[in-house]
């Protein structure tokens, strides 16, 4: 199973598709109060939880049903969805075990990707919040917070805030080419969409990410820190 934020949302819409028979689009999702809430796990992977919002999973158990859908209706149609979805990105042979859908009653944007399901046959779309297991997110928070309590100058550095930037791409231009940009110039960047954007911190580039949609607004997910990340912001134990 791929933890890909895109490519699982990009199954998700295809299975969706099919299902509905008709096409699907992924646009900016937002997630309410409610919604429903499942676990995929994968052995010897890291779990995930999916949260749906409750509008959508209501609007998609009534697409694939009739009439008015019942708690059970709507828990039902999202663990098909997914069972679909991830087959389809998991290993060959590999065992995938996908939770009951629970309804959750607190604000569920808590995932590092959130993305609304589009379709014309769906009366809301359905937004989808993909994050790590709970747990797993606990553990490490208790981890970071051990750090940070730690005694000397370390501990203290960690407190201090620094400003991020994230690099799409860079290119030399002469300066006759710079003086002639203006409205609708288009400059290359030399960077395929694919390629991994840069995240750099005091102007060195410490991790690569690839850019994600976190509650309408752009984000960044990290796919790699760079190796002595540590020195290079200057910081010594």
């Amino acid at each position: 199973m791929t933890h890909n934020p895109q490519a699982l949302l990009e199954q998700l819409r295809r299975v969706l598709a099919t299902a509905l028979g008709a096409p699907v689009q992924l646009v900016p999702g937002t997630m309410a109060a409610s919604g429903w809430r499942l676990r995929v796990s994968v052995a010897g992977e890291q779990a995930l939880n999916l949260t749906f919002d409750a509008e959508g999973a209501t609007a998609l158990a009534a697409a694939m049903g009739s009439g008015t859908p019942k708690p059970e209706d709507i828990a039902a149609a999202l663990r098909e969805l997914c069972s679909h979805a991830f087959a389809g990105t998991a290993a060959d042979g590999a065992d995938v075990q996908i939770s009951a859908a629970q309804p959750v009653e607190e604000s569920p944007v808590q995932g590092i990707t959130v993305v609304g399901l589009s379709c014309d046959k769906l009366t809301a779309p359905l937004a989808v919040s993909l994050g790590r297991d709970a747990l797993a997110d606990s553990n490490r928070a208790a981890t970071v917070k051990t750090e940070r309590n730690e005694p000397g100058r370390l501990g203290v550095l960690m407190d201090i805030e620094l400003p991020m930037v994230v690099r799409f791409g860079c290119t030399d231009m002469p300066l006759k080419a710079l003086s002639n940009l203006g409205p609708g110039s288009l400059i290359d960047l030399s960077r395929a969409p694919e390629d991994p954007v840069e995240v750099l911190v005091g102007g060195r580039v410490v991790a690569h990410g690839e850019v994600v949609v976190v509650s309408g607004s752009y984000g960044i997910r990290i796919v790699d820190v760079v190796e002595g990340r540590s020195q290079a912001l200057g910081i010594e134990a």
